[in-house]
């Protein structure tokens, strides 16, 4: 199971929806992605988008963190 996320957040002023990119097993296949969809969007796309990279193992900040019963 790969551990980085590549998002992209979508465009909030023109509606353009946000998508998961993919799941990559490392850190440098997850920006490498990143790039190459940063420069498909300037070529095609419409709106302003940002693209992420998430790792998924990362700890929960705890705010988000579930109540210990």
């Amino acid at each position: 199971m790969g551990r980085y996320l590549v998002f992209d957040v979508g465009c909030i002023e023109c509606g353009e929806s946000s998508a998961v990119v993919g799941i990559y097993a490392t850190k440098d296949e997850a920006k490498a992605e990143c790039a190459a969809a940063e420069e498909r969007q300037s070529a095609d796309w419409c709106g302003q988008h940002d693209f992420l990279v998430i790792d998924l193992h990362a700890p929960t900040l705890s705010r988000y963190a579930p109540k210990a019963a």
